[in-house]
């Protein structure tokens, strides 16, 4: 073989290997849902059932990057997206694991030691409970004047910072519309202890008190909640 026939060999397999190959579509999905997954972090810090919900993102990442390996496998040299697919891969790996587990040891911990946890979901009343007359869930009204751990969202007040406040259900519904439209176990009346303030945020808070329970207020409407919560800590 002489020299011209081995640099025109040469310039060809350059030429090749340069050349366009157009990027698979599957590692653009994997890319984008693995960095779509860094959420579950974000929502880890409120909700473990939020942080659940978002943990199909980094399944579907996966299973994208494995279609791309394939793609480009059984279609050698026609396409790219290799190293896309393995960082979106590699996002979704950490996030699966490291985000549902952050958002686990999040709930596991957040209720203090003498607390018992309750939600807006547990104040509702279900369908037993309203056929029999019930407006207050019947493990529910056992609570009143024991200590108990509540997450929501602080109704907008007038000041920045406030002794008492109306913690709602959600920041979305609840707290910018008409409060008349707001169910009553959608929301919960807390007073914090004399001299202490809460900031007003749109995150999520965290209260720790004493659970009171007025059903009587649904046939007869003060203007009060029935429920409320004697705050020992709001975080």
């Amino acid at each position: 073989m002489s020299a011209t026939d081995v640099l025109s060999r040469s310039s060809a397999d350059e030429i090749s290997e340069f050349q366009y190959r157009p990027l698979a579509a599957t590692a653009i999905a994997a890319l984008t849902l693995g960095i779509l997954s860094t959420l579950i972090f974000v929502a880890g810090r409120d909700s473990l059932s939020d942080s659940m919900m978002l943990a199909p993102l980094p399944l579907l990442a996966l299973f994208m990057a494995w279609r791309t390996r394939n793609q480009l496998r059984d279609n050698p040299g026609q396409y790219s997206g290799g190293r896309l697919a393995a960082v979106g891969s590699l996002l979704a790996a950490v996030c699966l694991v490291g985000g549902v587990g952050y958002s686990s040891l999040v709930y596991a911990t957040e209720v203090r030691d003498g607390y018992q946890r309750i939600s807006f979901l547990s104040l509702r009343p279900d369908q037993a409970d309203e056929r029999a007359g019930r407006p207050v869930p019947t493990d529910v009204a056992t609570l009143s004047g024991q200590k108990v751990f509540i997450k929501g969202y602080m109704r907008p007040p007038d000041y920045d910072r406030v002794n008492k406040f109306l913690l709602v259900r959600d920041n979305q519904q609840c707290c910018y519309g008409d409060i008349s439209q707001v169910k009553y176990y959608d929301q919960v009346w807390v007073e914090l202890p004399e001299k202490q303030l809460a900031n007003y945020s749109t995150g999520v808070f965290r209260v720790h008190g004493t659970l009171q329970v007025a059903p009587e207020l649904v046939a007869r409407p003060t203007g009060k909640t029935v429920y409320s919560l004697q705050a020992d800590f709001v975080e």
